[in-house]
């Protein structure tokens, strides 16, 4: 007797449960589970639940529209990287009406284009202009609105998240965007070459002139989006100085509720003093990479900010005293640090032990100069973290790190790169088994990122003993020399879901060794190999092999520049990395 799939439980869940149960999972998983029978794969690329893919177009772009073009598929989140903007009628009249997000990156754009395509898409929510060549406005210079369109765009566009990530931004250019636009309420400016000083401004604005081609002011932004009902607000990269976050925040004061300031060398605890007296209900504040700002300025933030929930002070000159001050911060679920000096052990762990933290996700204190009994003490306290960076901490050792893995079952993200104390017994404690407490790193069973990157006394033992990771897409064991081909080998059967794989400088891995990992089934995108110094050409014939596979890192291994080009015409798909070091 025939199977007939309708008889059984395939069929007997309607195609409409399917797809959501089959939206929760990742797009592999997706198509993985799609291989069952008929009706799974009926509901496996039912385009419905692939409304908040993101689509990325790079190369061979002309091709790649033509296909999404003839397919089903629902199209709401479009990338489109190195290229020239095409603006094929019949492809932007489908995917526009569903698209609600569109980055240009790397791209060369005609303002008739850029307007032409805005056109077409008119439920767009987020509109990125990325590090692209300098659009041109097509009004005459200096001289504003010579789009009579532009004046229908605005009224009909729901934009309200613009990125405008260019160093060529000027206000001309600026104006002209933001006339197509609805009412913004996140922007960033990062990395622009913003000028702040009055001087600039007058002597660029003589009488008369309006929206300089030549020059992009802090001024002449306020003016243009001085109405807008600002939430987000990014200029990171950018020369602020605390006048500006002055102004700024008194601005936008009513509205504020997300600022970026990293990088912004002239920023001081005045500017940021000013923040928090004018926006006190500030949720998420980034300040990280300003060395100017230290303990004074974070007890400001702590004390002011109780609303806030994303704190980022990373390369700030922050000690343990001031770290102490995050106590004040009841909401706080992400936190960064890394790179502060957290070197003063009882009094961290004194912080951390002085009440519950049940809110708080993600924890960055990575190059902190921790000891590891504050590694345990936060393992302890903090038991719904998500994501953890522990990594360059020379103290951390085995038994703080079996804490981890013991009390925050939670962790989806760990990174412990850089910690050359860490051994097996990191991975696996047999002995845990007597208290009933979990013997293996493989009690984390919904962790997707793994970084162990140079930890140099893992072996293969510590591997076989610990990674059963259903989940796992991106694993770092590079710089590990002691692993051998058993380890890929387990690899392979136990981390099934790997999309990237770094293995880079372990010196012990070959051909054979990688055989494992590059099956034409694999589901891995990124395989880094750089410095495997016995891995040839036979491994890039394997390469060939494997279609997910959209990255290779060859660097200083034995393949010839005659097989690499032969890789790259077999599989122009596929970016090969192969300089000599």
């Amino acid at each position: 007797m025939a199977y007939n799939e309708d008889a059984g439980l395939c069929g007997s869940l309607p195609t409409e449960i399917l797809c959501r149960i089959f939206s929760y999972l990742d797009v592999s998983d997706r198509l993985a589970a799609g291989m069952t029978c008929k009706t799974w794969y009926t509901s496996a690329v039912d385009s419905r639940i692939y409304k908040d893919t993101v689509v990325t177009l790079e190369k061979n772009v002309k091709e790649r529209m033509l296909v999404l073009l003839h397919s089903n598929s629902i199209v709401t989140r479009l990338v489109i990287k190195n290229c020239a903007l095409d603006t094929d009628a019949e492809f932007w009249q489908k995917v526009g009406h569903t698209l609600k997000s569109l980055e240009l990156i790397h791209c060369s754009i005609c303002w008739t284009d850029f307007v032409s395509v805005l056109e077409k898409c008119r439920r767009l929510v987020h509109l990125a202009v990325i590090h692209c060549d300098k659009l041109e406005s097509i009004g005459e210079p200096g001289i504003a609105d010579h789009a009579p369109h532009n004046f229908f765009l605005r009224e009909t566009s729901g934009i309200i998240s613009v990125d405008l990530s260019n160093t060529y931004l000027t206000d001309a250019v600026f104006h002209e965007i933001m006339t197509v636009t609805g009412k913004v309420r996140a922007l960033s400016l990062e990395g622009c070459r913003l000028s702040v000083h009055d001087a600039v401004h007058r002597r660029f604005y003589p009488p008369g002139q309006v929206h300089s081609p030549l020059v992009f002011t802090l001024q002449e932004v306020l003016k243009t989006i001085e109405n807008a009902p600002i939430q987000v607000l990014n200029l990171s990269r950018t020369i602020i100085d605390n006048r500006c976050i002055a102004k700024l925040s008194a601005t936008f004061s009513k509205t504020l509720r997300e600022f970026h300031a990293a990088s912004c060398v002239l920023s001081g605890v005045q500017g940021v003093t000013a923040l928090c007296t004018n926006t006190p209900k500030l949720t998420c504040l980034n300040l990280g990479s300003n060395p100017l700002l230290g303990d004074d300025c974070l007890e400001i933030v702590c004390e002011s900010l109780r609303a806030l929930e994303q704190l980022d002070m990373s390369n700030c000159t922050v000690s343990s005293m001031g770290f102490a001050n995050l106590v004040h911060l009841k909401k706080l679920q992400c936190a960064d640090f890394s790179n502060c000096i957290l070197s003063e052990e009882g009094t961290v762990v004194r912080f951390l032990s002085s009440r519950p933290w049940p809110d708080i996700q993600a924890l960055n204190i990575s190059s902190c100069r921790i000891a590891a009994n504050v590694v345990k003490c936060l393992s302890e306290h903090m038991p719904t973290l998500v994501s953890l960076d522990v990594s360059h901490t020379m103290l951390l050792t085995d038994e703080a790190v079996r804490a981890i893995w013991t009390h925050l079952r939670l962790l989806r993200v760990l990174r412990m790169g850089r910690c050359p104390s860490l051994t097996n017994a990191a991975l696996h404690h047999p002995s845990n088994m007597k208290s009933g407490l979990p013997t293996s790193m493989a009690s984390l069973g919904g962790l997707k990122e793994l970084c162990l990157g140079g930890c140099s006394l893992i072996s293969d033992a510590g591997v076989l003993a610990a990674m059963f990771f259903r989940e796992l897409a991106f694993l770092d064991l590079g710089h590990c020399p002691l692993l051998t081909s058993a380890s890929l080998k387990h690899i392979a059967l136990h981390c099934p879901s790997l999309s990237k794989l770094v293995l880079r400088c372990c010196v012990q891995l070959d051909d054979d060794s990688l055989t494992p990992v590059l099956r034409p089934s694999s589901r891995l995108r990124q395989l880094d190999i750089g410095g495997c110094r016995y891995v040839t050409d036979g491994t890039l014939l394997r390469v060939a092999q494997c279609p997910s596979l959209k990255y290779v890192n060859v660097t200083s291994c034995m393949v010839t520049q005659d097989a690499v080009q032969h890789l790259q015409l077999e599989r122009p798909d596929l970016e090969v990395d192969h300089s000599v070091e």
